[in-house]
Order: structure tokens, then C-alpha cells, then sequence
């Protein structure tokens, strides 16, 4: 009991691991690695197995009955912006709209848990998980006494840590490998987001990045940023040389880079 108010722990969630990282709660200082667990693709499709997963990996980082953050990769998940109903009652407009939303861009909600910083003023940005990371966090409660809380995707949670430095009309995008999820802001608000994978020509040259970048402001309606805000996986071409039309800006953190290590590649 006396560790659990004296460490945080977090659980990472990525799509070929996951794993269990500590840290003192009242010091700035940056995430340990406690133990990590293999995942493959299946264990996605199966709520019981990658609960026993899950199980396997709390018992190796020794973790008892403390309560974790959780931290998923958005890489398993999907992104949209809600344009809330005209005359909206209460959260169940805003839900019914989320729900639309969906099933307009990727299909039925059926095996997806939709979660979002719901407002009734203005669009917002809503995310689907998969309702097996649900499933198998209400096991590792049930079978291990480990509580789960403030699960959120990668980008959520940067942009929520980030926004003071996101200024008026700049993009933040966050890096995962090669996949990308790229957000606009206004009025200290997102308001429009692109979640997409880069080729090779793109992550190798800023100029790529450039064009690419006014091909997305076009596509999102926007005009192209005088500023961009790159974190997570940020290529060493883009860092110092700004593209053409944008200057470019590498966002760092002390916890270094928490999805390699839960996937093996660092």
C-alpha cells in the first residue's frame, strides 16, 4: 500500500507489446521499465487471451493491486472529429452523433468502444478502441485486483500534455514509426485531425514533408501551418531543416520513447 502512493505505474498497450513501467510519484523523472509481454494479432481479436496476456505481464512486473494509467498506441485506434447536433439535449445526442460519425467513416460500432472530450458548442475529437482492451482491463481488475484508469490513446494524451505549447493555427502531429496522426488547432482547440501512415520519401526529406503537408491542408480544408510540432518518433531529416513553407519543431520529453520499449525495438 505505502508503494502505490509513493509510485505511479503505467501500462502500454502497442499492437506486438505491451508493458508496465514505474515511477516516483512526486518527482519529475522519467518512466522504468518493470517488465514487458509479447503480443502478436491475435491476441487483438480475443479479449480473454490478451487478458491472460495482460495477467501474465502485471505478475512479472510485480505490480500487486496498485492502480495504473493506461496508454494506448494509436496505431489500435481510430480518430474523428464530432460536429455536435444542432439543439443537443445531453450526452446522448453527443453519443448518438459519435456513433454516426463512425459508422459513416469506418463502418459499425460493433466491437469498438468510442471515448472523447465530449462538447456540445463545438466539434470535438472522439477516438474507438477496441473493446477487447476493455474487456481485458476489467479481467486484470476481477482476477488481480489491479485497477485500470485514465486509459487513453497516445495522441490524446500528448495533446493534452502539449497544448499549452501549441499555439494559434499550428499543427501538432504525433510520430508512432511511420504512422502519423496529425491535428490542427484554433482557439486553443483541435479542430480538425488525419491519422495516416508516411512512406518512405516523407520521412526521409523535408521537403517530402512539405508537399505532403500542403496536400493535408488541402484535403482538410486548412490553410498551410507557418508552424509545425512534431513529437514520438520524429525523423532526423525533418529536425533543423525546416520544409519550405513551415518551420518545424521537435517536441521532447524525459520518458523517452515508451512504445519501442513496450514493443521490443529499443
Amino acid at each position: 500500500m505505502r508503494d502505490s502512493l509513493l509510485r505511479e505505474r503505467l501500462l502500454v498497450l502497442a499492437p506486438t507489446g505491451a508493458a508496465c513501467f514505474s515511477r516516483p510519484r512526486w518527482l519529475r523523472s522519467p518512466w522504468a521499465l518493470l517488465a514487458r509481454e509479447p503480443l502478436v494479432e491475435l491476441d487483438w481479436l480475443d479479449a480473454n487471451r490478451l487478458g491472460g496476456r495482460l495477467l501474465e505481464l502485471v505478475k512479472a512486473a510485480n505490480v500487486g493491486d496498485a492502480g495504473m494509467q493506461v496508454l494506448v498506441s494509436d496505431r489500435l485506434c481510430r480518430f474523428f472529429m464530432v460536429t455536435p447536433p444542432l439543439n443537443s439535449a445531453g450526452l446522448g445526442d453527443l453519443e448518438a452523433a459519435a456513433r454516426a460519425r463512425h459508422t459513416g467513416l469506418f463502418g459499425l460500432t460493433t466491437g469498438w468502444q468510442i471515448r472523447a472530450d465530449w462538447d456540445s458548442m463545438r466539434p470535438f475529437l472522439a477516438s474507438s478502441l477496441p473493446i477487447a482492451i476493455s474487456s481485458a482491463l476489467d479481467m486484470l481488475q476481477s482476477v488481480a485486483g489491479v485497477t485500470c484508469y485514465r486509459v487513453q490513446p497516445h495522441y490524446v494524451e500528448s495533446v493534452n500534455h502539449w497544448n499549452k505549447q501549441i499555439g494559434e493555427g499550428e499543427w501538432f502531429g504525433l510520430l508512432e514509426g511511420t504512422h502519423l496522426t496529425l491535428g490542427v488547432v484554433h482557439d486553443s482547440s483541435l479542430v480538425a485531425l488525419r491519422a495516416t501512415w508516411l512512406v518512405p520519401e516523407v520521412l526521409g526529406s523535408a521537403e517530402e514533408l512539405s508537399r505532403f503537408i500542403a496536400q493535408e491542408a488541402l484535403r482538410m480544408g486548412e490553410q498551410v501551418p507557418t508552424l509545425l510540432k512534431f513529437a514520438g518518433d520524429v525523423p532526423a531529416a525533418w529536425v533543423g531543416r525546416a520544409p519550405a513553407r513551415s518551420g518545424c519543431v521537435r517536441l521532447t520529453r524525459l520518458n523517452g520513447n515508451l512504445f519501442a520499449m513496450a514493443e521490443g525495438r529499443a
